[in-house]
């Protein structure tokens, strides 16, 4: 089947060479019957006539005429004005420009009023006419400032100033030893265990339950808070032998993320929280 195709194909591409070369092999042999039939035509005469030359003979050329010198031109030259220098350039004299500016008029003086005092003289009293028109004068007036002090209860911090210190106790931080912060105020110790003992509730809050085998459970947690209140840099300081307490613990931190900023703007580097459960 292939063979036929391409038999087919080649036909297709050879038909029109066959064609074109079989009409022109016709029109060969069409002129060269014609050649042999026609008859030969006879060869034509030339005929040539002889024509006298025109009178005087051959055209002579014409004499070289002499070439005539050319005038010479004459320039005269005319006189040309002497352009004036810069000193020949005299200048007019201008007028000057006098600009008359109109002052205000001076103003009028104006007399300033003379303020007559009239010195009065105090008329002479005696000390018993000055006590009579005051009578207060006599008496001692109780001029303390600072108020008097009463009678107040005095209030004992000894117990807070010590659960204070037994809650600062319970943590550590490694960029603030206990001596620094000792050397808080009272204020700044409160706020600085109020931080850390809300950190701690929210991390027990975010710590999963664990089940109690037994013992309680106790890990040493340290973090990093940084002063925008991020939580980083979690790791198990002490191992409650628990590993999956363990996880829980630090996924809590994890889940945390970010805290409330601490108090004074400053960061907690190395904060160590035990977690029981």
């Amino acid at each position: 089947m292939e063979t036929i195709r391409a038999a087919g194909v080649l036909y297709e591409q050879r038909g029109p060479l066959v064609f074109s070369a079989s009409v022109h092999l016709a029109i060969l042999i069409i002129v060269a019957i014609w050649a042999l039939v026609s008859p030969e035509k006879e060869p034509e005469d030339f005929n040539f006539e002889l024509v006298p030359p025109p009178s005087g003979g051959f055209a002579q050329p014409l004499a070289e005429q002499p070439l005539q010198p050319l005038e010479k031109i004459k320039y005269e030259r005319q006189p040309v004005e002497e352009l004036p220098t810069l000193d020949d350039i005299v200048l007019p004299e201008r007028a000057p420009i006098k600009v008359e500016v109109e002052l205000p008029p001076e103003p009028a003086p104006v007399e300033e009023p003379k303020i007559v005092v009239q010195e009065t003289k105090p008329k002479p009293m005696s000390f018993e006419e000055y006590l009579k028109n005051n009578p207060d004068a006599n008496k001692v007036k109780n001029v303390r400032k600072t108020p008097e002090p009463s009678n107040r209860p005095k209030v004992d911090l000894t117990k807070d100033v010590a659960a204070l210190r037994q809650s600062l106790s319970e943590f550590s931080i490694a960029n603030l030893p206990a001596t620094e912060i000792e050397s808080y105020s009272l204020a700044d110790q409160s706020a600085l265990s109020g931080y850390i003992a809300s950190f701690k509730a929210v991390l027990k809050q975010s710590v999963a339950n664990h089940p109690l085998r037994g013992a309680k459970l106790s890990a040493l947690v340290s973090c990093d808070i940084a002063a925008n209140g991020r939580v980083s840099n979690v790791r198990i300081v002490r191992s409650s032998g628990d590993p999956e307490f363990d996880r829980k613990v630090l996924a809590g931190y994890g889940s945390i993320g970010t805290f409330s900023r601490p108090p004074k703007g400053s960061p907690l580097i190395g904060l160590e929280i035990e977690f029981v459960q």
